[in-house]
């Protein structure tokens, strides 16, 4: 049965490789540690994608969780400006500060809090 799941993913490779583009967007990842208390085998990653070609371009990071190879999405936020984990926290993982621009070039500061399931949300 194994063999049949993993036959049948790479099937799909192919597939799922041609319905995205190349870009010139620039993708970076960080560890922070957002984990109040540590544990092993758990982190947490944040990938950082900057959209290229553009003045002020926009930044796009995402938060997930890989507990011993398992990856958990918990929020994907637009932080231009500002990206930045502060010593406060919520429900055991520290808080965000998130700045970005708006249209009009005013800049919108919002605070990245984890709620009881451990997804980011915005406050």
């Amino acid at each position: 049965m194994k063999k049949l799941i993993i036959t049948g993913l790479l099937t799909l490779l192919p597939f799922c490789a041609t319905a995205f583009e190349v870009s010139d967007d620039k993708l970076y990842v960080d560890y922070p540690d957002l984990a109040a208390e540590y544990t092993p085998g758990q982190e947490y990653t944040v990938h950082a994608i900057i959209e290229s070609g553009t003045e002020q371009p926009q930044i796009l990071y995402v938060i997930s969780f890989n507990n011993k190879g398992a990856l958990t999405p918990l929020g994907a936020f637009r932080c231009d400006t500002e990206f930045e984990v502060l010593n406060s926290t919520h429900n055991g993982l520290h808080d965000i500060r998130c700045t970005r621009m708006n249209v009009f070039g005013e800049e919108t500061t919002t605070r990245l809090q984890a709620d009881e399931t451990g997804v980011y949300i915005e406050r």
